[in-house]
C-alpha cells in the first residue's frame, strides 16, 4: 500500500470514527445504526465494513481512542522531581484545567462515557468504566511517584487517595459539562479555569479551604 493510500485510508476510518461518535451521542448506543453513520459520513455499508465489522466495535474502537487520549492529558501532569507545595498546587491546576478543557473539546466523547454509554450492550458498557478504572491506576501512579518524591507523607494511603481523586474530577466534569440531572444540551456556567483551580484547592485543603 502507498503512502498516499495509507494516509487515504486512515483519513476515512478517523471520519467514520468522528461521525458514529457524534450518531452515539445524540441517540445513544442501542439507537444509532450503522445505517445512520453511512448516511451521514456519505459512504456505502460496505466502505463502513471495511474498517469495522459492526457498530460495536467502532463503539469500542472510539472509548479506546478516548481512553488514550484521556490518559495522555494525566501523564503530562506526572511529578519528576521535587517542589514546594504551592508549585505542586499550580501544577495541579493546570492538569485539572487540561482534563477540564479536553472534556469541553471532546464532548461527544463524554456524553458516551458518562451518558449514552450506561445501559447500552456490556462490551460497552465495560469498556466504559476500563476508561475510569484505567485513570485512577494512572493517578495512582503519580501519587506513588509523589511519594518517592518526598511530596507526600510516606504512610499516605496511595490507592484510597487515587480513588477519591478519580472520583472526585470524574464525577465534578459529568456535573459540570450536564449538570445534575445529566442533560447533553446543557451549558456550563462556570469556566474551565475556575472550575480546575476550585477543585484543585479542594483537593489540597477540602471544604474549609486555604487558610
Amino acid at each position: 500500500m502507498t503512502s498516499q493510500r495509507k494516509m487515504e485510508t486512515a483519513e476515512r476510518k478517523q471520519q467514520l470514527t468522528e461521525v458514529a461518535l457524534g450518531q452515539l451521542a445524540l441517540n445513544g448506543y442501542h439507537k444509532t445504526t450503522v445505517s445512520d453513520v453511512v448516511k451521514e459520513a456519505g459512504v456505502s455499508q460496505g466502505t463502513f465494513y471495511l474498517y469495522f465489522r459492526s457498530k460495536e466495535e467502532a463503539a469500542l474502537h472510539i472509548i479506546e481512542e478516548g481512553k488514550t487520549e484521556l490518559l495522555k492529558v494525566l501523564e503530562q501532569g506526572y511529578r519528576n522531581e521535587e517542589t514546594t507545595v504551592e508549585e505542586m498546587i499550580e501544577s495541579t491546576i493546570r492538569l485539572f484545567y487540561d482534563f477540564f478543557s479536553f472534556a469541553m473539546e471532546h464532548r461527544n466523547l463524554m456524553i458516551l462515557l458518562f451518558i449514552k454509554g450506561y445501559g447500552a450492550d456490556t462490551p460497552i458498557h465495560k469498556a466504559a468504566l476500563e476508561t475510569f478504572n484505567a485513570l485512577e491506576r494512572a493517578s495512582q501512579r503519580n501519587l506513588e511517584r509523589s511519594r518517592e518524591l518526598h511530596l507526600l507523607p510516606q504512610d499516605t494511603d496511595i490507592p484510597m487517595q487515587a480513588s477519591l481523586i478519580t472520583n472526585m474530577v470524574t464525577s465534578t466534569i459529568s456535573s459540570w459539562l450536564f449538570g445534575p440531572g445529566l442533560d447533553v444540551n446543557h451549558t456550563p456556567g462556570i469556566s474551565a479555569e475556575k472550575m480546575a483551580r476550585s477543585a484543585a484547592m479542594f483537593g489540597f485543603y477540602g471544604i474549609i479551604g486555604n487558610k
